[in-house]
This record gives C-alpha cells, structure tokens and sequence, in this order.
C-alpha cells in the first residue's frame, strides 16, 4: 500500500488553504507554504530547515514563522530531527481531510 505521502501530493492543492483544521490563517498560510516548497521541490514532501524555508518562500520569512513551524511540531503536525522539519502522517491527514471538504 502506498504512502499517505504519495498519496496526498503537494500538487494536489491549487487554491490556498481556507478554514482548515489548522485552525486560523496565519497556521494556513504556513502550511500553505510547505505545500508551495514542497511543489518546488519536484512534487515531493521532503525535510527543510528553516533556512530552506526561508531562501525557498516567495516573500520575506519572519521569526514568527518559525514559531508557527515549532507549534507545528509541538502539535504532532511536523517532525523536527537534526534540525530540519518534515511533515508526517498527522499533516498528511490534515490535507487530505481538507481535499475531501473541498
């Protein structure tokens, strides 16, 4: 059986998230922006630093997206190791509840 992963792609979100289970638009725009990186990144979900997060985003990044990455990762939604982030069965779920809400 496939990966949630690769079942849920980041090519599969063509609009911004919007009154997802993330909870509010600040969180949305964040999650948002790991799903615009991770199209960058050949249609794949993989593991970014901060720095990656900062150099790939198409605005200027803030250390209040980092604290929204850290709350990510304190709520299950993101693995932090070596410090790098990845995401992980929770936020997959999360997307995936949303594409069947859209």
């Amino acid at each position: 059986m496939p990966s949630l992963q690769a079942i849920v792609k980041p090519s599969d979100f063509t609009t911004r998230l919007m009154d997802s289970k993330f909870q509010n638009r600040e969180r949305e725009v964040i999650a948002g922006n790991i799903i615009i990186i991770s199209k960058q990144n050949n249609d794949a979900w993989f593991p970014f630093t901060f720095e990656d997060y900062r150099q790939r985003c198409g605005h200027k990044v803030t250390e209040s997206e980092r604290t929204i990455l850290d709350g990510f990762v304190a709520e299950g939604y993101l693995d932090f190791k070596d410090d790098h982030y990845s995401v992980n069965e929770k936020f997959i779920r999360t997307l995936a509840e949303y594409l069947k809400q859209e």
